[in-house]
C-alpha cells in the first residue's frame, strides 16, 4: 500500500503547544478520515503507542532515523509541526532506514509552511488547534499532492 498519504505530526517532548494539540488530535483526524479514509499514519513506537494515531517524537532536535527517514530531520523548524506526505514517497524513503539513507520525501505539504529549494519557511494561514482550519487545510494540501490513488479520489467526489 503506497499510494495513500500520511498525516504526519512531529512533536517535542517539552512542547506545551504540542501537548495541546494532542488532546484535540484524535478529533482532528476522525474530521479527516471522514474526507480521506485511505490515510496513513507513523508507526507507533514505545513512545507512542498509547496513540491511536501517532505523532513522532522528536527529541533533541532529532528524529529516530532508525524509525523514521532520516530526511524527516529537515523539517525540524518549529513544534508542533503537521505534514501531509504521499505514501509513495514515505514507503520509499523507508526502505533504508538509518543515517545513511539518502533517499529524500517528495511532495511534503506542511500546515503553515512551505518547502521550496530546501529551505522550510513559515507562512501562518491556519489555526492549528481548530478542526475547521485543520480540514480546510488538509483539502488544499491533498490538491497539492500528485499521485494516481489521491487523483482518483479527488476526481470521484
Amino acid at each position: 500500500m503506497s499510494d495513500p498519504v500520511l498525516v504526519v505530526l512531529l512533536r517535542s517532548e517539552k512542547c506545551q503547544h504540542c501537548d495541546d494539540l494532542l488532546k484535540i488530535w484524535p478529533h482532528m483526524i476522525q474530521s479527516l478520515l471522514t474526507i480521506y479514509p485511505q490515510l496513513r499514519f507513523p508507526i507507533k513506537t514505545v513512545d507512542t503507542i498509547q496513540f491511536q494515531y501517532p505523532p513522532i517524537y522528536v527529541k533533541n532536535n532529532t528524529i529516530n532515523v532508525n524509525l523514521f527517514p532520516k530526511d524527516l530531520s529537515q523539517y525540524i523548524i518549529w513544534y508542533p509541526l503537521i505534514m501531509l506526505i504521499p505514501g509513495e514517497s514515505w514507503d520509499e524513503c523507508n526502505k533504508k532506514l538509518g543515517p545513511y539513507n539518502p533517499t529524500t520525501l517528495k511532495n511534503v505539504q506542511i500546515m503553515n509552511g512551505q518547502y521550496k529549494n530546501g529551505v522550510v519557511t513559515a507562512e501562518y494561514k491556519w489555526n492549528t488547534h481548530h478542526i475547521n482550519d485543520f480540514v480546510l487545510w488538509f483539502k488544499d494540501a491533498l490538491s497539492k499532492i500528485k499521485t494516481k490513488q489521491v487523483y482518483l479520489f479527488l476526481t470521484s467526489r
